[in-house]
């Protein structure tokens, strides 16, 4: 916003005035920075804003602060701008511990710092703490009590106490009770007692427990509903038996509010509870979890995460009758090819990006038909001839749309046919192709799943999307005299793979593939599996890291393409790779290698007694 142009009330120069408020004079720039004094809420010599003859003159900082004002903390003592909430005393966001309610953990009415906005008040004692220097002995554990504002471990509390407790019997029958509140090093217990739990020795204890113990008991610790705990049992089941619980637990201290709203029964245990929460990458890490051990049902993601799409989407559109269009055509038609994908193909993310650039394009069609004040049903082919003209990019993802509103007869008949090139993609040179595959298989420096996903998309131009899909089973390796043979499935029949990338795959597949952050639970038999359990790596991510490695999937691929084409046949080509004829010999073409050449090379080397079929089949035509 601009300033206004005026004289100064003080020294009457004509210029840019500022303090626009009401009540306060308009002053030049050099005026409003050269007022310096003492401010008569803080008392600190500073430049003042000018408030006028009737009120005291003020810092910027007083002057500006509505909800919250300077003064002392009644705790530090400290000038600093304090906090009144609800008529407590001023206090100082370090001070301040938050409103006093009931925690929904451990049922004590306490200050609670965090999960109001959720519903879901936890006290400080109920929050998992996180490691830290202890002030005393300057070793990295568990803070367990504040002296002298220093946090400092269990041991040094313990040494500064005059008595001692026995340390505490474990129930042989039933094993230990942890009670919600009691998350704490027990009374009397020493590093040389192992833990306190199993009694097993172990190089790190939290809470006096090892790594096993202690995130069981943390779990149970967060879940206080006998009903919830019996719900999220397999999910405790599946950290305790994963292969690193360490990461387990450090994820639940990180995130535990979904845990204790599920554990607390504040928040149901379905999807539906999880969609109405505010979307973020922690639920769905949550529900990947939940939904791959059995606590909540299996659904299609991609369905699920274009109907929250879409339902956000329509809010920006300002028109009534678009949205009643696009909700209609999303609902209606995009929405159920995502949950039966064609030809019983899997669901990957392309069929996702699909259904979102349809609905953008379809939108775009509308916005401009309403600028030239034309409504769908009485729109022209010359309209749809006109914008295809303006937009050309939104030709391919504007047929489905006026495919779909010319069956339902919501318009007329409009088209729009995008014709076929036979110019082939962007692609790679092939001196490009051999640096960055002799980089993948002799650069030990590089994430081996970088380097196996790059491989096999620069050796056999397999897909992204189904480069990542691949299961373990879909590699078969097999024993014989001068070493192993690794063989790779795409489509109808396997590959072997050369000698350098079967090394790579099988050092892959025996190494530990689990994310190194977050839950570690086992994520199924995907040879890349992703962050969420039972789930792949995402194509977003696998995009990310391909890039960094100046590897771009799409021209990568067709460089490939272009180089099989060239020297295997089409129909072996469809057969090898898993895509459909038509594709192969279109490629095919384009490199050289046309169709007819085939048969030809067929017929010379086939029987006398078999010429005669192969060359009526070359007269059918190609296939498609």
């Amino acid at each position: 916003m601009s300033k206004p142009i005026g004289p100064c009330t003080a020294c009457g120069k004509t210029g840019a005035l500022y303090g626009t408020r009401q009540r306060v004079p308009l002053v030049c720039g050099f005026c409003w920075r050269a007022h310096v004094g003492a401010c008569a809420n803080c008392n600190a010599e500073t430049l003042l804003v000018p408030t006028g003859d009737c009120l005291p003159s003020r810092c910027e900082r007083c002057y500006r602060s509505r909800t919250r004002r300077c003064g002392s903390c009644l705790k530090t003592g400290g000038r600093i701008k304090v906090i009144a909430k609800d008529g407590e005393p001023d206090l100082c966001e370090n001070c301040w511990l938050g409103p006093r309610t009931t925690c929904v953990v451990c049922g004590r009415e306490r200050r609670c710092p965090t999960g109001q906005k959720a519903g879901t008040p936890v006290c400080a004692a109920c929050i998992p703490r996180r490691p830290q220097i202890c002030g005393a002995c300057d070793r990295t554990d568990m803070p367990f009590a504040v002296v002298d504002r220093t946090a400092i471990c269990w041991p040094c509390h313990r040494a500064r106490q005059v008595s001692t407790h026995p340390p505490s019997a474990l129930d042989a029958e039933h094993g230990p009770t942890v009670r919600a509140g009691d998350l704490k090093r027990p009374a009397g217990w020493k590093r040389e007692y192992g833990c306190h739990d199993c009694g097993t020795t172990h190089p790190r204890y939290t809470y006096g427990r090892c790594d096993s113990c202690v995130l069981a008991a943390v779990f149970d610790h967060l879940t206080p509903d006998a009903h919830a705990r019996r719900t999220l049992a397999p999910l405790r089941e599946a950290l305790l038996g994963g292969p690193r619980p360490l990461s387990s637990l450090k994820w639940l201290r990180t995130n535990p509010e979904l845990l204790i709203g599920m554990g607390t029964a504040t928040i149901p245990v379905d999807h539906a509870a999880l969609d109405a929460l505010p979307r973020s990458r922690a639920t769905e890490t949550f529900r990947s979890q939940l939904v791959a051990t059995g606590c909540l049902p299996t659904r299609n993601n991609y369905a699920a995460d274009f109907q929250s799409w879409l339902n956000s989407y329509l809010v920006d559109v300002a028109a009534t009758d678009h949205r009643l269009h696009l909700h209609e055509y999303g609902t209606w038609r995009l929405l159920p090819r995502i949950h039966q994908p064609r030809d019983s193909r899997p669901q990957t993310y392309s069929t996702f990006q699909y259904a979102k650039t349809r609905i953008k394009a379809a939108e775009s069609f509308l916005t401009w038909l309403a600028k030239r004040d034309t409504l769908l049903a009485k729109a022209t082919q010359t309209d749809v001839d006109e914008f295809i003209t303006q937009n050309p990019q939104l030709l391919g993802a504007m047929e489905p749309f006026l495919r779909w509103t010319t069956r339902i007869r919501k318009s007329r008949k409009l088209v729009c046919h995008k014709e076929r090139s036979d110019q082939p993609k962007p692609a790679i040179t092939p001196e490009e192709r051999w640096q960055l595959l002799r980089r993948l298989l002799h650069d030990s420096s590089l994430d081996m799943a970088d380097c196996v996903m790059g491989a096999i998309i620069l050796t056999y131009a397999a897909p992204l999307t189904k480069t990542l899909m691949l299961r373990t089973d879909d590699i078969r390796i097999t024993d014989n005299d001068d070493g192993i043979d690794v063989y790779l499935r795409l489509g109808a029949t396997e590959l072997r793979l050369p000698p350098l990338l079967d090394q790579l795959v099988v050092q892959h597949l025996r190494q530990d593939r689990l994310p190194h952050v977050g839950a570690a639970l086992v994520t199924g038999p995907w040879v890349f599996p992703g962050m969420r359990a039972g789930q792949p790596l995402s194509h977003a991510r696998a995009l990310v890291r391909l890039r960094q490695l100046g590897l771009h999937p799409g021209p990568a691929r067709s460089r490939a393409l272009l180089h099989l084409a060239a020297r295997i046949e089409a129909p072996l080509l469809a057969q090898a790779l898993g895509i459909t004829p038509s594709t192969a010999v279109r490629w095919s073409d384009l490199a050289g290698r046309t169709y007819s050449g085939y048969v030809a090379r067929v017929v010379k080397t086939a029987p006398d007694s078999q010429k005669m079929e192969v060359s009526s089949s070359a007269r059918s035509p190609r296939p498609c």
